[in-house]
């Protein structure tokens, strides 16, 4: 998903290891609501009804109250928050070797767009000191898989999100 600099609700964070072997490691987590979504409470059955949030132009809908989705089940950076992991194990060439899911608990360093992260790959932007490591395993293991979907035969379309902007009465 791209994250937009005024998103809120920050569900999901990955993270990569590139291993001695030239191998990686990605761990790609997402906020376990289920601490505080019990099964066939109100609350499930509205998130259910509404199965998504809905994303209008300057507005969203929320699948979950804000206070769950922008607050406690947000994976704010430094901030410990429950999150479900997998655990993907590739090889140099983005093969997939193993896979493992598991309830995590998880720190988020940083929040990041994917336009800061491309800024930071050209050079148009500094790299935090902590961030180049993980940067340059998360830049070279992405290669990794996007050779591997071309190599079976992906299709690769490019397109840009639309915009709006609005006047103060909503036109």
């Amino acid at each position: 998903q791209r994250v937009s600099p005024t998103a809120k609700d920050l569900d999901d964070a990955v993270v990569v290891k590139k291993l001695d072997n030239g191998n990686y490691q990605l761990g790609v987590h997402i906020a376990d609501v289920s601490h505080y979504v019990k099964p066939d409470t109100e609350l499930d059955k509205e998130a259910r009804a509404r199965g998504n949030s809905v994303y209008l132009p300057g507005h969203v809908i929320p699948m979950l109250p804000e206070v769950l989705s922008n607050q406690a089940c947000s994976l704010l950076p430094d901030v410990n928050r429950l999150a479900m992991g997998c655990v993907i194990d590739l090889d140099h060439e983005g093969r997939r070797l193993n896979t493992r899911l598991a309830k995590v608990a998880i720190k988020s360093h940083a929040r990041l767009t994917y336009e800061q992260v491309a800024k930071m790959l050209t050079g148009d932007e500094d790299i935090p000191h902590w961030f180049k490591q993980s940067l340059s395993a998360l830049d070279s293991c992405a290669k990794a898989l996007r050779g591997r979907r071309v190599a079976d035969g992906t299709i690769i379309l490019r397109s840009h999100e639309t915009k709006f902007q609005f006047g103060d009465n909503g036109e």
